[in-house]
């Protein structure tokens, strides 16, 4: 009998660096502290501050798990397909036989007076035209056209950058809801944690006050 031959190597590209991965769990955690702490505040006379607190607190939380479930932190390869490693939830993996097309393409949210805020983007697309897998990559060094070479397939590259919710026209799914809503949403959550901030402090003072 003939030895089987070894299994295929995969392949694993890092696509954020870890100083990013860690500012999102930061904030992650900074939400979640504001749900959970503000709970013994609810059995005291002054509990509807901890009330306001906490509902804050879910409404910041919210998007942000989105965003750390949608965030690739890395994708690995092998002949079978890709899996790709997000920053909170399990692994997602695409078998190589549900993909038709690999599209590189530059997206970018609404234009603001600071600039465009464009990334790089990563899509796998199934036979039906719509995103089965998609990622980005912001100061790792990422080689698209070597990272797919073992399927024996060449990414297609839209040249032009496009706004988000025209890719996600171009192609359903590439995109986020949150990164079609853009800056707004972003100006959104930042006012939502200067409110909460601004809520702590007085739940401070009213203490220091009433002590």
């Amino acid at each position: 009998m003939h030895p089987s031959p070894p299994p295929a190597p995969s392949r694993t590209s890092r696509l954020l660096p870890a100083w990013q991965v860690a500012l999102v769990w930061v904030v992650l955690v900074v939400a979640a502290a504001g749900v959970v702490v503000p709970l013994p505040l609810l059995l005291l006379p002054d509990g509807l501050v901890g009330l306001a607190v906490m509902a804050v607190s879910t409404l910041v939380l919210a998007p942000i798990v989105a965003v750390a479930r949608g965030t690739v932190v890395a994708l690995r390869i092998d002949p079978s397909g890709i899996e790709a490693l997000r920053i909170l939830g399990s692994a997602v993996r695409v078998a190589r036989a549900e993909v038709r097309d690999v599209v590189v393409a530059t997206a970018f949210m609404v234009p603001t007076r600071h600039g465009d805020q464009r990334w790089q983007r990563f899509v796998l697309v199934g036979h039906d035209g719509r995103s089965l897998l998609a990622a980005s990559w912001t100061s790792e060094p990422f080689d698209p056209a070597a990272f797919v070479a073992p399927w024996g397939m060449r990414p297609v590259p839209l040249s032009e950058p496009m706004r988000a919710p025209e890719l996600d026209r171009r192609i359903p799914g590439a995109t986020t809801r949150i990164e079609r809503l853009g800056p707004g949403l972003v100006r959104a959550t930042a006012v939502l944690l200067a409110v909460e901030g601004v809520v702590v402090v007085i739940a401070i003072l009213v203490r220091a006050s009433s002590a």
